[in-house]
């Protein structure tokens, strides 16, 4: 029983680790948008639309949606329509703008002279009336996400504080792996009846969750739907990373070599943490930079684990 624990309480790592993700942000990027946020309450706009650009810059263009929409608040004051516009139209698909949202903020005034802000409007409704079709989904997979990390949080803080009672980490795991089950049969319905939903359609949260609990599940399963998933990401409805860390699970499950790097296991004597087999090493963080995850050192840094390449190199040389 000692030994089983200890296994799931890994996996348990890597999954709470991968959890995070599915959409993987630089450090940097965070750094940049807490100035941002900084220079707009002291209402220098300009730099704080500037630094705002940063953020993005970092994360290969990509920004979260409330920071893309703070972006656009900035440019408007600062009186940068184009740039302005430009943010709120990668916005304007419904999931993250409402019309009522839109309309009554004040930051964005500016804009309403301009031939382009009822273009804007029209294009919000049109998108928030198709994403209402979504909305029972919507709500579902929000909700399930909510369960999915919420036994993850419970283990994650039993690590973080060195639990060692077996039977509240047993509780904890099987009402955690009592939910999973739960939470993959209405993903199973959600995929086989509508496919992968991207987040144009239910949001970032509610498409996340399509990937954790596949994530989550045991091999059979993420065999099953990573052909799915590899389409979703070809048609722009799921990401790169996410298809990255999945394509990592299924190769240490079917005991190769990982692509990405991203699985992690921890030696039952040591108590370390240790990078499990990767393949080509060299080229790792291209790989990882091209589908959108910080380079390895990076990530290595939050399991304690200091990554040296030539070393890693020797020591598997012949594994």
């Amino acid at each position: 029983m000692k030994t089983e624990r200890y296994i799931l309480l890994i996996i348990i790592i890597l999954k709470l680790n991968l959890g995070i993700s599915q959409m993987v942000i630089p450090k940097i990027y965070f750094e940049f948008i807490k100035k941002g946020d900084s220079l707009y309450v002291e209402k220098e706009y300009l730099q704080s639309a500037l630094t705002y650009s940063e953020a993005f810059k970092s994360n290969k263009g990509m920004g979260l949606g409330k920071d893309l929409y703070k972006s656009a608040c900035s440019w408007a004051l600062a009186n940068y329509p184009d740039s302005s516009f430009r943010k709120l139209d990668k916005l304007s698909n419904g999931t993250f703008l409402e019309y009522n949202q839109v309309v009554s903020n004040a930051d964005l005034i500016p804009l309403y002279n301009d031939i382009r802000w009822q273009l804007l409007l029209n294009k919000i409704k049109v998108a928030g009336t198709s994403v209402e079709n979504y909305g029972q989904i919507r709500n579902q997979l929000d909700s399930i996400y909510n369960s999915d990390q919420k036994y993850r949080k419970n283990i994650q803080d039993f690590i973080q504080n060195n639990e060692s009672n077996p039977k509240k980490i047993d509780s904890v795991l099987q009402e955690m792996s009592f939910q999973d089950q739960i939470n993959f049969k209405k993903v199973e319905k959600i995929l086989d009846t509508y496919g992968w939903i991207g987040s144009q359609e239910i949001g970032e949260k509610a498409n996340s969750a399509l990937f954790l609990v596949i994530q989550h599940a045991d091999l059979p399963v993420q065999e099953k739907y990573l052909p799915i998933l590899k389409n979703a990401v070809k048609n722009n409805k799921a990401l790169p990373a996410d298809l990255a860390l999945l394509e990592d699970r299924i190769a240490i499950g079917s005991g190769k070599k990982q692509i990405y790097g991203s699985q992690v296991g921890k030696d039952s004597i040591t108590k370390k943490f240790y990078l499990m087999p990767l393949d080509d090493p060299e080229n790792v963080d291209s790989r990882r930079l091209s589908v959108g995850l910080p380079i390895l050192s990076e990530y290595l840094q939050g399991f304690g684990i200091k990554w040296d390449l030539k070393e890693y190199v020797a020591t598997h040389k012949n594994k």
